[in-house]
């Protein structure tokens, strides 16, 4: 299972693409955005205001296990399932969602005339600033990209400035007490940070 790692304090996903991803073109702003993927949630939740959100995953507000930063935050929100049934009762004018989404939904979607973006994988730090802007954009909330984007930038300064002078041994735990191998953005934050993954 692909991971996104979330940055401390801000909680914004890790997000990069591995290809370009088209965005829709909106005269005017979105109003009933909805996600349908945890990542995208993260996404949504900190780029468009809570009165645009129609809907977001049940995971946005899951607690069991850990894997939201939002879970607290979400209230009032209505979070749904993946299926094509509950995407469209939202009545939505925008979905969101990732690379990996049903090509069933997907398909449903396309024949209701609804709009969607399919965000890609995260691989790396540095193209997490594009992905953002583009999705931002489409979003109608530039401003609050850029907002994310410099509180990115100021975190990893930061962290650079707290790191040790010496390489330490870390274990990159995920949900469920699972841990791997570091993918390309793990490896990247940990060499940032002086941190070498290692396996129990």
């Amino acid at each position: 299972m692909r991971m996104f790692a979330f940055a401390p304090r801000t909680g914004y996903a890790l997000l990069a693409a591995l290809v370009v991803f088209a965005a829709p073109c909106f005269a005017q702003a979105p109003m009933r955005v909805v996600s349908v993927n945890v990542c995208t949630d993260e996404y949504v939740f900190r780029l468009v205001p809570k009165d645009r959100i129609a809907a977001l995953s049940y995971l946005a507000g899951d607690h069991h296990p850990v894997v939201s930063t939002i879970a607290d935050r979400v209230g009032g929100i209505r979070l749904l399932r993946q299926s094509a049934e509950d995407v469209l009762a939202a009545k939505p004018d925008l979905v969101v969602t990732d690379a990996g989404a049903s090509t069933r939904l997907r398909q449903i979607l396309r024949e209701a005339h609804v709009p969607v973006i399919d965000v890609p994988w995260a691989e790396n730090v540095d193209e997490v600033r594009r992905v953002t802007r583009m999705l931002a954009a489409a979003l109608g909330s530039a401003e609050r990209g850029e907002v994310l984007l410099t509180q990115m930038d100021a975190d990893l300064a930061q962290a650079r400035g707290r790191r040790p002078a010496q390489p330490v041994r870390a274990l990159v735990y995920q949900p469920n007490g699972y841990a791997q191998r570091s993918e390309e953005h793990t490896s990247e934050l940990q060499s940032r940070l002086h941190l070498v993954c290692r396996l129990l």
